[in-house]
């Protein structure tokens, strides 16, 4: 039996970030079908309910799939989504936690954030671009 499984999945795609996220969104919002309905009217359930159901398969869909470079491609995607709105979650942390020592500022030629030490009065500000800026700190 554990060789025929074994022969069944190999050459699968197998679960990814991608399909975990969209079997997790598909299993939340399924209890929460059930819970909007009776109010007003059934219609919001019944495409909450949908949507879970859709989700759920293209996830399994997702699991079973051979075509490998397509949904690799996909999740490469997906995860590079999100690893850019992490890494801007964490940047703002790190500046939140420091806020007490030092001052941030963007430059506006480049977008490259620029770190000065709180209470120096006003200074100008060199970016690595070249870009001169005058600010108060």
């Amino acid at each position: 039996m554990n060789k025929k499984i074994k022969g069944f999945f190999s050459g699968r795609n197998g679960p990814d970030a991608l399909a975990k996220t969209q079997l997790l969104i598909g299993v939340i919002c399924m209890p929460a079908s059930y819970l909007l309905t009776g109010k007003l009217s059934n219609y919001p359930s019944f495409i909450l309910e949908i949507l879970s159901m859709t989700l759920i398969i293209m996830s399994m869909v997702r699991t079973m799939s051979r075509n490998l470079y397509l949904r690799q491609t996909q999740n490469a995607r997906f995860t590079g989504f999100f690893t850019g709105i992490k890494s801007g979650l964490q940047m703002r942390k790190e500046h939140y936690n420091q806020r007490r020592d030092w001052k941030f500022f963007r430059c506006p030629q480049c977008g490259a954030w620029l770190r000065v030490p709180r209470g120096k009065g006003r200074v100008h500000i060199t970016c690595k671009c070249g870009y001169i800026l005058f600010r108060k700190t």
